[in-house]
């Protein structure tokens, strides 16, 4: 496990920044020097998880290694179907890590409330899960813990959109490296993974063992004890027999075959399982030229500005927007995603654009770079759902007075009414490129009156400024 963050890149805040910043709700889990609780973000409402990590743990030197690299995992995901960081910062005590919650529920809790799902459900619960991994794998992100309580439901009314979440054991792969600590759960964990020696094609077992459950209800591997259930994994010890699989296509259990291959050479790829006949049968919701009419005109009318407001858009779109704005766009975003990497590419957004308004674009390369290189804020090439966030929602929904205010007091931790430099920096830290970032320089390209802060009304300006 290799990180290039260290402590020292923690934010650091007061002691009572929890206590005056969140609404603290049921505790979730409890040990010794770790905690894991619900919250309400005092100033937009949003609800959140808070991980707390004691600094005086005897293990402390283990658990700070394991999460920072986590922090350095999910300070470099960007995608719809995966539970992204909202915080991360320490004060003298504790290491805090603050994540979005959702109220859906996990799918394990689904399915033993509401028993078994259809298999076209299911495929759409496949199709969401290989696409975020077919993401974290383009990063070489290895999941390493999938199991069904980390697959959670976005709300109760969400359509079935599914969030991964449980970034822990998430490891980066460096260069010419493979992976050899052990992790992950029981039931779920890889062949190799217990043979000491893998990469990112572990999750891909996973993702059969969880395809099994969910299709029939009970794991492939099992055993009275871990060793016995380890047994079983090493022999590759499943069948099909059980009464429930008489009703499972023959399309299901091919997919199920080729994902529990002990040899990971020759698992299938996630870009193959993307492409399994069986995902088929789950049809994705296609929006309708009504529906997307307005989110294409923002896409066509946004326009990149100075380095700092970039910056603030990408801090709003993943800590503002929430809820139903951000559901409204997904359908969209999945639609125009064909290839399923969360990523919309040039290709990717003509395609889609030519088959909801056929060929009303006189000039429709041209309005496809135009788009693409106003809206690319990273200028990684294609457009990320939070870049695409930003501009389909539209400036009028986006920049209001009561969110311009909303943002502005999130940063301003002190409440002075100035939003200064390391306020600056600990705040939108998160959200910026370059790890080299000059942040005096971008407070000055807002900063009006040359006092070195950034007032309410500068801010203001600032981001209604076209």
């Amino acid at each position: 496990m290799m990180k290039t963050i260290n402590s020292a890149d923690l934010p650091q805040k007061p002691d009572d920044y929890v206590k005056t910043n969140y609404k603290l709700g049921s505790n979730l889990s409890t040990s010794k020097y770790r905690y894991l609780f619900k919250a309400k973000h005092l100033t937009t409402g949003d609800k959140r998880v808070i991980r707390v990590i004691s600094k005086f743990c005897k293990r402390f030197a283990i658990c700070e290694n394991r999460l920072l690299s986590e922090i350095e995992v999910l300070l470099k995901i960007d995608h719809p179907n995966l539970g992204s960081m909202c915080e991360y910062f320490q004060d003298s005590k504790n290491i805090y890590i603050i994540m979005q919650r959702f109220s859906g529920g996990s799918l394990y809790k689904i399915l033993l409330s509401q028993g078994l799902h259809t298999e076209a459900n299911c495929a759409g619960y496949m199709r969401q899960l290989f696409s975020a991994l077919r993401y974290l794998h383009s990063l070489k992100i290895a999941f390493c813990d999938l199991k069904l309580e980390n697959l959670v439901f976005v709300s109760d009314n969400s359509n079935f959109n599914l969030k991964l979440v449980g970034f822990y054991y998430s490891q980066l792969i460096h260069p010419n490296t493979t992976l050899r600590v052990k992790v992950g759960s029981p039931y779920y964990i890889a062949p190799e993974i217990l043979a000491g020696e893998y990469t990112e094609t572990c999750d891909l077992w996973s993702a059969g063992v969880l395809l099994y459950i969910i299709l029939c209800g009970n794991p492939p591997f099992t055993g009275k004890a871990k060793h016995e259930i380890f047994n079983s994994i090493q022999r590759s010890e499943y069948n099909f027999s059980s009464k429930c699989w008489s009703g499972i296509s023959e399309k299901a259990k091919d997919l199920i075959r080729k994902l529990l291959v002990s040899d990971p050479r020759d698992r299938i790829s996630i870009n193959d399982a993307l492409k399994h006949p069986w995902l088929s049968v789950s049809i994705p919701q296609t929006p309708t030229r009504e529906e997307s009419a307005e989110y294409i005109a923002n896409l066509s009318q946004f326009k990149s500005s100075q380095k700092l407001k970039k910056t603030f858009l990408r801090y709003i779109s993943s800590h503002f927007i929430v809820g139903e704005e951000r559901e409204e766009l997904l359908k969209l975003f999945n639609f125009l995603d064909l290839d399923k990497n969360g990523m919309i590419s040039r290709v990717e957004l003509k395609r889609g654009m030519l088959k909801l308004f056929g060929k009303r674009f006189k000039s429709i390369d041209k309005e496809i770079d135009r788009i693409v290189n106003e809206c690319d804020l990273d200028r990684s090439g294609d457009l990320s759902f939070n870049e695409f966030v930003i501009a389909a929602l539209g400036q009028h929904k986006l920049i209001t007075q009561s969110r311009m205010e909303a943002v502005f007091k999130s940063i301003d931790l002190d409440n002075n009414g100035f939003i200064e430099v390391h306020e600056l920096r600990d705040a939108l830290s998160r959200s910026v490129i370059s790890q080299d970032t000059d942040w005096e320089a971008l407070i000055r390209e807002c900063d009006t009156n040359g006092d070195g802060v950034i007032d309410l009304q500068e801010f203001f300006s600032m981001m209604t400024n076209n």
